[in-house]
């Protein structure tokens, strides 16, 4: 039989060894995002509401696609100008996977400002909406411009950016192509 201070130096052992196995799993499950796409934070799931551009109010249900990719941006926004045409050329990758990307415009000029800012440095190709009151924005707390939520069709929230990204890069079509397959 094996005195007591034997078995408490195994189960701290035993201890240490779990502590260490737990940090290690979330180190790999932080490291399967891209860089700069984080898990959800506060906002687990979204309800959104938008208008095309003939006015017409549409919800998320509209939004064709398995995985959908919301990217939330105003033509006054540098950074989301910038990434614009990465989530187009993004669409034009995963458009055959089941994947959406979504363009949502908080322009308080709605339509005729982004009509205008699009005959002025062109438009990508993507589907687009408008939220002129910030509605959707609101919803998400202190968002910043650009934002980007990769949501399931339930509106379940999987991931979110907060800052412009190469979203055409290739891992990070990798990773959409990976995150849609269990799913499916």
């Amino acid at each position: 039989m094996q005195p007591s201070w034997f078995w408490n130096a195994v189960s701290t052992v035993h201890l240490s060894l779990l502590a260490g196995l737990v940090a290690i799993s979330q180190a790999q499950a932080q490291s399967s995002f891209p860089d700069g796409i984080s898990p959800p934070g506060a906002v687990q799931s979204v309800a959104m509401q938008y208008f095309d551009e003939f006015g017409h109010r549409h919800d998320l249900n509209d939004i064709v696609g398995d995985l959908i990719v919301v990217n939330v941006w105003a033509t006054w926004c540098v950074p989301c100008v910038t990434e614009l045409p990465s989530l187009g050329k993004l669409r034009s990758a995963v458009a055959q996977d089941g994947i959406e990307v979504f363009a949502l415009s908080v322009d308080r000029g709605g339509v005729p400002k982004t009509r205008h800012f699009f005959e002025q440095h062109g438009r990508p190709d993507l589907n687009y909406g408008f939220d002129p009151r910030g509605v959707f924005l609101d919803q998400l707390g202190n968002a910043v411009l650009p934002t980007t939520l990769v949501l399931q069709r339930d509106g379940q929230v999987l991931a979110v950016s907060e800052r412009a990204l190469d979203w055409s890069a290739p891992e990070v079509v990798a990773w959409l192509r990976r995150l849609k397959t269990p799913e499916s």
